[in-house]
This record gives C-alpha cells, structure tokens and sequence, in this order.
C-alpha cells in the first residue's frame, strides 16, 4: 500500500468510496472488523458492493463496514464485469462479533464509524435534518491514498468547501411588525428569536414579506438559560465558503460572537475543518487583543440578561457580577442587576448595587429617572425626591407636568401633603383644565383643613395613565422607543453614539421607497426614525410626536392588512391621534377607525366620514368607541360632536344611549349643552379608566401570594365593566379564572413536585399573555394587566424560592446490582445509582469522586451529570474499574466514594459525605445464561402459553359467566386495536369454555381466508364442527361430517341453517351433548366489513346473520379491530343486542407482571430489575403487551451477550437505542397498529399521509 484512508463520517465515506472506485478496480478492503478482503469490484449499489475474491466468489460487503482500502496498481482482466451474477450468488459477509465488539450492537455509534489508524478525529454523531433537494454536484477527485494526516484533513477540507452545511431548524411563525418571532429545532423545541440577529439580508427579505407559519429551513446557534433559548446568527442554508467569508466580514467589523456563532455551525456539521478552526483561533486572539475596548464582547452581560429572562436568577447574578467586574456595559449591567434584586425580593441588595456604582453612571435623564423609581420601590422616598430634583434641572417643559405629578405621589407617600399640593398647584397654572391635578387639588385641600388624611394609594394613579390625560407619551411608545432595534441601518452604526444627521436622511429615504404597499417595512423605519429624531433633537417633542404618529398609524394598517383583531387596530389609531392633534391630517385615519366597527363599510371609505356616520349601526360598543375617540384628540371631538349634532337621526341615537347610560331622560335644545353632555361622557370614562387602573393597582399593592386569590376574589365584579374591548375582557377572564385559578391549586400543595407543577403552570400562562399583550397590545392590557401579570410572576418565584429553599435534597448512593468482569484484564463495570429523594427540590451539577484503594484503580473518570436532577428521580454513573490481585481472590471490596451536586438555591457545591459500599465481582464463568421465553411470543401469533399470558383473567372469568349463565344463545364482540392481544386472548377464553365441557367451541380465524365470501364463512364454520366431532375421544358422539366447500357454492345461507339444524338434533340425540352449546368464535370477523365493503360480499349477509342468531342455533364470540364501531354503525339492527368489550393494554401491575415473571431469578429469589427499570420499560412500551415482549425478547438477549444478572434503568436505554437506530432499527410496519384502526378501515386516512403529518408534529 502506497498509504492509507482515514474517515471521518460515515456519508463522507461512502462518497470517498464511490469517487476513488470503481467496477473492475482490483482492491484490497480493510473493514472495520479487522478483515481484508480482495478482489475486483463487480458492482455498485446504494449502500454495498459486490466484491469477486480469488477464488471467484461473490461476496457483498456494506459500505458502511469499509474503514479503508487500497487500489492495487494492476488488475485483474474482466472484459464484462457483470456477467454471469446473480443475486443468488451472492453471499453477503456476515462477521463473528467477539465480546469486545458486542457493544456496538447496542449503542448508536455505526459500526461504518469506526476509525483506522492512532489519529482521533474526535468524530460526534450529528443530527439530520432535512433540507430541500439539490442536484448533487459531481465529487471533487480526491483519489488517491495520503501519506500523512495532514494531507487528508487538506482533502477533506479541499472536499467540503462547497458543501451546504445542512440546516438545523425550520420557522414556524414570525411578525415583522414586532421584530421577533419562533423557530423548532431538529427536537421540535420552540426558540425565540429576534429580527436583529438574522444575518441574511435575504432571509429577513423573506421574513418581511411572507406570511407566518412558514417551515423556512434555517442554520442558527442557540444559546440556553435555563429553561430558556434563543437563536443567533440565522441564515438559510449556505455552503462552507459562503460561511467562511461572511465570518471574516464580521471579524472585520469587529462583531466577534456571530464570526464565532458562524465557525461552530460548520464544526457542528464538519468536525476538524481546519479553515473555520483557524478561524476561531483568529477571533480568539483578536478578542484578547482587544479586550479592553470590548470587554470581551459583552458576553457576560448577554448571558445574564438570558439568564433573567428565564428567570433563572441565581445564574443571571452570577454573569452580571462578572460583567460588572470586566466592565461590560456597566450602565446597563446595573440597572439590570438592580431589577433581578427587585424581582427576587431583595431589593436592599439593589440599593447597595446603585449607591456603589452611582458615579460611574451617566448623570442623565435616564439615570435619574430610574433612580428615583427605585428608591420609591423600596421604601426610600427621601432619596427618590432628591434624584427628581436633579431631574427637574435638565427636563424640557413639556415633560413638567409629568415630573410635576411623580413628585406629589412621591410626597403623598411619606404624607407630606402640602408639598404635593404645591406640586399640583404648578400643574394647574399652566393647564387649569386638567381633570386629574383638579381632583387631586381638592383631595389634598380637603386633607389638610380637616387633618383627615386619605390613604395615599387612594390618591395615586400611574404615571402612564398620567401622560395618557396629560399629553405625554404613553408607556408603550416610550418602551417601543426603548427597544428599537434601528432597522434599516447598517450594524456597526447601531448605538446612539454612532448616529448622525445622514443616518435620519438615509432612513427616511428608505421610509419612501417602502411606501405606504409595505406597510411593515414602514413600522419598522419609521420607529427608527423617531428613535433618530430623540436621540438627534431631543428639544423639539412636536417633530417626534409627529414622526410617531406616523408610525402608529402604519401599525393599525399593518394590522389591519394581516386581520388582527380590531381592538388592537383602534388602540394604534387612538394612540395616533394622541399624538398628532390635527384634524386636518387625522380625517382619513378617523374615517379607518369608525370602519373598524364594521365589515360591511369598506366599500364607502372614500366617500368620508359624514356617509360612514350615517350608514354606521351605533350599538353600545360604537358609542364606547366614539367616547374613546373624543378622549384621545379635542380637535376630533369637536368635530364629531358637530356632525352628530348636525344629523337629526344620529343625534336622537346619541340621546337614547345618554338616557341609558344616565338612567334619566335627556333634553338638548343648544349646541352647546349637546358638547356638554359629550365632555360629561368623556370626563365619566376617564374617571371609570382610573378607578379601574386602581383596582388593578390595589392588586399590584399585594405583598404576599397567600392574599392574591383574596383580591381577585373581592375586586372581579370592578374588573367585569362593560365598555372595555372584547380582547380586554378576555384577558381579564383568563387572569381571573386560568390564573387564579392555578394559583389557588399552587398554594394547596404541599409536596415539591406538585407546587414545582403548578408554578410552571401558572408561569408558563403568564409568559403567554405577557407575549400576547407585547405582540397585540391594547391601552388596558398594557397599562393594567401587564403590570398585574409581571407582579404576579415575581410574587410566584419569590414564594417558590421559599419552596426549594424548604426543599432541601436529600441525597444517597447506592451500589446497581453486582459487577461482572468485562475482559480478561480484570476490567469491571460498576453501577453506581445517585438518588434524591421523592419531594425534594432539584439538584444538578452532579459530581461522583472515588477514593483510592489498593484493591482497585479507577480507568476513567466518571462524568459530571450538568442537568437537574428531580425529586424521586435517580442518576445512575458506569464507573469502569481494574481490580487487582488482592480483591480478586476475595471477589469483593469495598468502594469508597463522594459525591457533590448544587441546587437553585445555592452556587456552591453541597458535599455528600463519603460512603462505603460493597461491591461483588462475578466473571463469565459464573454466569449462567438467562432462558428467554420472550424469543417464542414476540411478534408472533397468539400467546397460547399460559405462563406468559398475564392481566386478562378477569375478563375471560366475566366473559364466561355471561356465556355460561344465559339460557338463551348471545352474541358478545370484543375489539380492539391491532396487536393488543384480541387472538390471545380467545385462544384462553375458548380453553376456560372448553374446561367446563358445556360447549362445542368453533374457533378460526378470517384473516387466514384466502377469500371472504359468504361460501368460504359458512364452510368453515361447518368444518370446524365436523373437525371438532372427529377430534371428540368420546365414544358416544353425533354423526356428522361437513359437505364440501363446492356445494356450498350456491343457496349457502339455505344449505347452512340446514346443516346446523340436522346437527343440532344429532346433539340432542345423544346423552352426553344434549346440554351443549354451540359457541362460534370468530377472529377477525371486521374482515367481513372489509368484504362487504369492496363489493365481495352482499350486504344481505349480514341480514341472514341477523336471522340465524335470531333462531338461537348458537352464540358467538366476535373478535375485529377498532373498526368495529363503524362495522355496527353501519349495520346496526344486522348486529342486533350485543355485549362489547373493547380490549386496552395491560394495567401497570399486569404489565410488570409480564416483564418480572418469565424471567424470575429463582436462585436468587428476586427481580432482576433494579430501581426504576421497570418503570422505564413500561413507559416506553406504554404497557402495550405486543411491545413489552418485543422489549424483553431483545433485553435478555442483552443480558446474555454482556452477562449480567441484573439490568439498571440505564441497560434499559441502552437496549431502547437499538430499536430507533443501527440495523436492529424495527420497521415501519411493527406501527402501523398506531396509525389506523384496523386492516378493515378502508375509511382511514392513508399511512403515508399519516406518516407525514407525524413528521411534521416531529
């Protein structure tokens, strides 16, 4: 040989295989079980090849067990490389598997996997998920043998760089408007991920401009928190280069985490590539040589807001310290780490946070601003005061008012009212008007003369529902603004010490070549635009108001055009007109927003608002709406207000739902009583919006989850008001009843695993609504029940933190059965099951240590289990072992060991103490082999031996009475699915008849038939009796012999009641059978349906059926499939009175009867299961008995092959494995029981279209 092959993945391999060889090449093979066979190459097919030794055989070898090979330099002479072969004369290669080589067999490596030579590859298994279809392009030559490793790893490289690194994902629905959405991965896992960290312009083209739910194919690293994951650096599929070159573009900007993200997503497909590994070793020192500029790229700071979003606290604390101490993004770090403090309930420690770190903060509006709120929070308000003075300093004039209203709160907090009323009286002078400073003004007078001092949460309303009343910005558009991701502009420019002047230019260009045709496109720019517009002219509200009107309005378009409900459409028109004023400008918008409350009003749009009022159907929801159409804008009410005024008919409406609402008759004359009575309704809503906004706050004011229920309890009739919009009401119920409702069952609990049950309810709901309201906001459910939802998180995890806190772990180690001798070198494989304890709280970070002692050497470490180990749940460790002569002799010694593990409570590991535990060697020799009855049943035909036929007892006994003690004949139906034991279990049932000697038991089976027709039926029922009167050893018996199936060819129905009449008298005729029944048990009898349904039998058999049952010339057992029902449905008066059994899997106790018995260690007197084995076997077989013996049959082959005694949870899944992958795989064809309710059901939907709709739930 020249040199040798190395391979380092099994698809690689059989592409290298069919490019360096051909048919006629005389070769040298070198499989992976150590063969080397030689001769020339016959043929080629999908997955082997047909080799002709020297000694002119043929022999067929799998490509997937060539390792290497060598191409002789001459060969042999084969002018017709194919003549003369025959498959028969083939024989395909079937190795001697030694010991060592056994476990291969079992586990999911390949046996085409292996690996030559001493050079690791460290090859892992990948995972394959479907791309769309590509003409192969041809194979590079890379024929030929290498001398070094070198020169391989250069070919593969040089092989695989125009490879499409196959995609690890699929989206599944996305919004554009709101810059997020969710993709599966290969395991159907839900991923978030953001608009902003797509890295294909083409991909975000077709996330712009596509509709949701579609499976668009995409590569993406996921990072994890917990519970939490999302998705970096997606793109569709592209080749390694094309990969390799936009990695080195991100390296030149200076974006170190997606050049990174980019190499692993190659390595992850192609191992060892050395292009993207020198990339990762270019990042990395570019990352170390700039590490005081970038801070290691933020990754701490990035981890920890992951972590917070899962609400895995602990986790998230630890990366903002370590990001505090690299100074990553230490305003943002702070701020962040303070609201973990707040969430968990630790808010002192906040306070600590923010007073060390205060003057490396920026002394701006932002800073104070959350300052203040925070020292609020936390009780501090002396403190908070002082920041909204320095506030007060740098806020423009038109945030006065705002700021104006947070310090009268804040002195109303520590009942300083005189000072908050001097606040309000500021308010005042500038807008005498405003309805909330009035009624605050004349609160706090009435205090202060009276020294009768309300509570101060009766004074308070919310901030955002201040700036709703007062003309500041809503909190939605303030927390929009907050997160604008700067669409449109290049990434490097993305922060605000970055933007300039030609960066508003260039997004309003953008903005007009979008146009109002691309409405989410638009949203998006223009939200960039006004996020310009603050950052660039912070002094001048009125361009930014404008620039966010525009921006609300093409979001009630795009919301609109995609159907969303029209709740959500009305609340960005009205948030619209909030912040846009003129009438002029609004008049079309208003027009969109009265057509919103009707379908059948598209068709006047153009012809204005006058035609849409009078044709509009004013209900109780069209003048709630109009309400909130005249709060949002004075210009528009005024304008309103005329045209109803104008219009006698509307007007007269207008009265009549006064008069309701009013509960007293209304009289308008003037003009000016009729806005009156309008700026009445509007003041009467606004007030209801605030005592409602003070439920909800009454609520937030709870501290304690124990009095939650109590409130939603006492305040549910506030919340059920009847001008809310519909989606409202239905978030409310949802918190009222889902919510509260799994929060009241939360506190009930008492054991971990239930309260860790409902808390992931009750979180998982909140998460969901908290999402929905983001994505689809209203004004109530943003400014109200988000609020609420957010509190009653925080409140849910501060008192399951108590909970695990409560629940410490309570944690043993225990020795799995007895060790065996793996090899000849003394080499033992020990069990070792680490156990916490049923109710504790979980545990993950498990660590097992052994001690040293001279009776053993440890081979290897045992691995760190990371993942949460539950309560009542165990980890079991394989600790491989060389025992030495001094415990040989003994064939035990004692295992000293200790272990660790963390819980959520605490980062520090929690030390088990160290344990003694014996151990017992037993070698081969000793190991007797394990009989395995399961061989003889599994996936055969009826179970008839009674010792491994379990958990049908019951229901033959019933079956037997009802047969037994009737005095006339009856028809009883059992059915059920394919495969669930039906033909057992009336082989058994025809044994425990046939024991009571009283009836004749004529047993068949119509799926043996060749055809199915009323001939064939009746001719086996009668030779079944014929048979059965010759098999009688009874000397006295009837007479009879069955006529040939020929004769029954015509009149059968006529000839057979003949027969069976003549018989039954022959029965009565001779003492010992005249008290027998005629029972017949039909197997299989939904095969008639199936006849009758293709038109092979009339459907006038079943009517003589019907007749013959009628004459009680006998009873029946019928056995069919779950196509049964629709076989009676069809004919039910045929089917007449029946008794139905339908037959399901096994009970538990049954099942592990099942498993446990036929292989009892009688020696030993015990199970040869060990802790939670059973368990695992009857969840994956869900206690099916067709599948639990398949199961076992290949689990005591197991547990021969490897000798062992005794099997752990462990064995289980690994025997589990070889059902799914490697050549023991089972067929599709062991499911199709699964997949429709019988052979019969010619109704059911075809297995393929099943099979597909299947794999796409997967």
């Amino acid at each position: 040989m020249e040199g040798f092959h190395l391979i380092t993945s099994e698809n690689i391999m059989i592409e290298l295989i069919k490019t360096d060889l051909k048919v006629g090449d005389s070769v040298k093979l070198l499989l992976t079980t150590g063969k080397e066979p030689q001769g020339i190459i016959k043929e080629f097919h999908e997955t082997s090849l047909v080799l002709e030794t020297e000694a002119n055989s043929h022999v067929r070898i799998f490509l997937n067990m060539i390792g290497g090979w060598e191409v002789k330099k001459e060969k042999l002479a084969n002018e017709n490389p194919k003549e003369n072969l025959s498959t028969d004369s083939v024989e395909t290669i079937v190795e001697s598997v030694n010991e060592n080589q056994l476990k291969s067999k079992y586990t999911d490596r390949p046996l085409g996997l292996t690996i030559l030579g001493t050079i690791d590859l460290d090859e892992k298994d990948k995972p394959k998920v479907t791309v769309p279809e590509k003409t192969p392009e041809p194979l590079p030559d890379i024929s030929g043998s290498f001398a070094s490793f070198k020169d391989l790893k250069s070919a593969v490289d040089k092989f695989v760089i125009d490879k499409v690194v196959s995609p690890n994902g699929y989206i599944v629905k996305h919004s554009s408007m709101r810059g997020f959405g969710f993709l599966h991965d290969k395991d159907s896992n839900e991923i978030y991920f953001n608009y902003n960290d797509v890295i294909d312009d083409r991909l975000l083209k077709m996330l712009d401009g596509t509709k949701q739910h579609l499976q668009i194919h995409i590569s993406f690293t996921v990072v994890y928190s917990g519970e939490r994951r999302k998705a970096f650096s997606l793109h569709q599929p592209w080749t390694v280069k094309q990969i390799l070159e936009k990695a080195e573009e991100f390296i030149g900007a200076k974006d170190l985490m997606n050049a990174r993200n980019l190499c692993e997503q190659i390595l992850e497909v192609f191992p060892n590539n050395s292009d993207a590994e020198n990339l990762l070793e270019k990042i990395d020192a570019s990352n170390r040589s700039q590490y005081s500029t970038f801070r290691n790229s933020g990754l701490n700071y990035f981890r920890a807001k992951k972590a917070k979003e899962a609400k895995n606290y602990e986790e998230a604390i630890k990366y903002f310290l370590l990001a505090l101490d690299g100074g990553e993004k230490i305003e943002s770090t702070v701020k962040d780490l303070a609201t973990t403090y707040q969430e968990m309930g630790e808010i002192e420690k906040g306070v600590e946070l923010l007073e060390k770190y205060m003057d490396k903060l920026p002394a701006n509006s932002a800073t104070y601003n959350f300052t203040a709120n925070y020292y609020a929070a936390a009780g501090l308000i002396e403190t908070a005061l002082l920041y909204l003075k320095r506030l007060d300093e740098i806020t423009p004039k038109y945030k006065k008012p705002d700021l104006l209203y947070r310090k009268a709160s804040f002195y109303i907090k520590v009942e300083n009212y005189s000072d908050a009323l001097e606040c309000i009286k500021q308010i005042l002078r500038d807008d005498k008007a405003n309805p909330i400073a009035q009624k605050l003004e004349e609160k706090l007078v009435n205090a202060i003369e009276t020294g009768i001092y309300e509570k101060s949460d009766d004074f308070l309303i919310g901030g955002t529902e201040f700036a709703h009343f007062t003309g500041g910005l809503p909190q939605i558009l303030v927390d929009t603004l907050d997160n604008s991701d700067y669409a449109g502009l290049p990434a490097s420019v993305k922060s605000p010490d970055k933007i300039s002047e030609n960066h508003l230019k260039q997004i309003r260009n953008l903005i007009e070549e979008a146009g109002k045709a691309r409405p989410r496109e638009r949203t998006r720019y223009l939200l960039t635009e006004a996020k310009l517009v603050q950052l660039l002219h912070p002094e001048n509200e009125e361009e930014l108001r404008k620039t966010l009107s525009r921006y609300c309005t093409a979001m009630a378009i795009s919301f609109e055009v995609e159907n969303y409900n029209p709740d959500i459409i009305r609340f960005y028109h009205l948030l619209s007109f909030e912040l846009e004023r003129s009438w002029r400008i609004n008049a079309n918008q208003v027009s969109l927003y009265l057509m919103s409350f009707s379908n059948s009003l598209n068709k006047i749009r153009t012809r204005g608002i006058d035609v849409i009022l009078k044709q509009l159907k004013f209900t109780d929801h069209v003048w709630d709406g109009l309400i909130e159409l005249m709060i949002s804008n004075s210009e528009i009410s005024s304008m309103i207000v005329e045209k109803l005024f104008n219009d006698g008919k509307k007007k007269q409406e207008s009265l009549e739902y006064a008069k309701t609402h009013l509960n007293k008759d209304v009289s308008i004359n003037a003009k000016s009583e009729y806005i009156a009575l309008w700026n009445r309704f509007r003041e009467m809503r606004r007030s209801d919006y605030r005592d409602l906004i003070g439920v909800i706050r009454s609520i937030i004011n709870v501290s304690q989850i124990e009095n939650l229920t109590a409130q939603f309890s006492q305040y549910e009739s506030y919340l059920k008001v009847k001008w809310l919009p519909t989606l409202d009401k239905g978030r409310i119920d949802d918190i009222l009843y889902n919510v509260s409702y799994s929060l009241v069952s939360y506190l009930s609990q008492d054991n971990f695993d239930d309260k860790e049950k409902f808390k992931g309810l009750i979180i998982g709901r909140i998460t969901q609504l908290t999402e929905e309201i983001i994505e689809q906001p209203t004004r109530f459910s943003y400014e109200g029940l988000l609020p609420l939802l957010r509190h009653i998180e925080i409140l849910v995890n501060q008192s399951f933190r108590k909970v695990m806190e409560s629940s410490t772990p309570i944690v043993s180690i225990s020795v799995l059965g007895e060790s065996r001798f793996l090899d000849e070198d003394n080499n033992v494989a020990v069990q070792i099951g680490l156990t916490n304890a049923k109710g504790c709280s979980p545990i993950y970070d498990i660590h097992i240590e052994i001690i040293e002692s001279p009776d053993y050497e440890l081979i290897e470490k045992p691995a760190t289990f990371s993942q949460s180990l539950k309560g009542g749940s165990q980890q079991i460790f394989t600790l491989n072992l060389r025992v030495k002569e001094s415990a040989l002799k003994q064939t035990a010694t004692i295992l000293s060991l200790f272990g660790s593990y963390k819980t959520h409570t605490n980062d520090d590991a929690v030390q088990v103490e160290e344990q003694k535990l014996s151990i017992r060697f037993y070698s081969h020799e000793n190991f007797v082999s394990i009989n395995n009855p399961f061989a003889a049943v599994a996936d055969s035909g009826p179970v008839k031996d009674r010792a491994m036929f379990f958990g049908r007892d019951l229901l033959i006994e019933e079956i037997c009475n009802s047969l037994t003690s009737q005095k006339t004949n009856k028809c009883v139906i059992i059915r059920g699915q394919k495969r669930s034991g039906k033909s057992s279990l009336l082989y058994h049932l025809k044994e425990a008849l046939r024991k009571t000697g009283n009836f004749v038991c004529i047993h068949f089976s119509l799926g043996l038939a060749e055809e199915i027709n009323s001939a064939t039926f009746y001719w086996q029922i009668l030779n079944g009796i014929s048979e059965f009167v010759q098999d009688c050893e009874e000397e006295d018996k009837p007479s009879y012999v069955a006529p040939k199936l020929s004769e029954l060819r015509e009149n059968s129905s006529i000839i057979f009641y003949e027969q069976l009449r003549d018989l039954l008298r022959e029965f009565e005729a001779t003492e010992n059978w005249r008290s027998k029944k005629l029972l017949l048990m039909i197997d299989e009898f939904t095969y008639i349906y199936s006849a009758i349904q293709r038109g092979r039998m009339s459907s006038e058999f079943m009517k003589t059926w019907k007749s013959l049952l009628e004459k009680g010339l006998f009873s029946a057992v019928l056995v069919g499939q779950d196509v049964m029902p629709k076989f009676k449905a069809k004919f039910p008066n045929e089917f007449g009175v029946t008794e139905d059994r339908r037959l399901t899997y096994l009970d538990p106790q049954d099942a592990e009867q099942l498993i446990v018995k036929p292989i009892w260690d009688t020696e030993n007197k015990r199970s040869r299961f060990i802790g939670k084995a059973i368990e695992k076997i009857l969840d994956y077989t869900s206690s099916n008995p067709y599948y639990i013996q398949i199961f076992c049959a290949r689990l005591v082959d197991f547990m021969n092959d490897f000798k062992q005694i005794v099997v752990t949870e462990a064995d289980i899944d690994e025997v589990a494995k070889s059902f799914t992958e490697g050549l023991q795989s089972m067929a599709i064809d062991k499911f199709d029981n699964l997949l429709n309710a019988g052979d019969a059901d010619l109704e059911a939907i075809p297995q393929e279209d099943t099979l597909n709709i299947l794999r796409q739930i997967a």
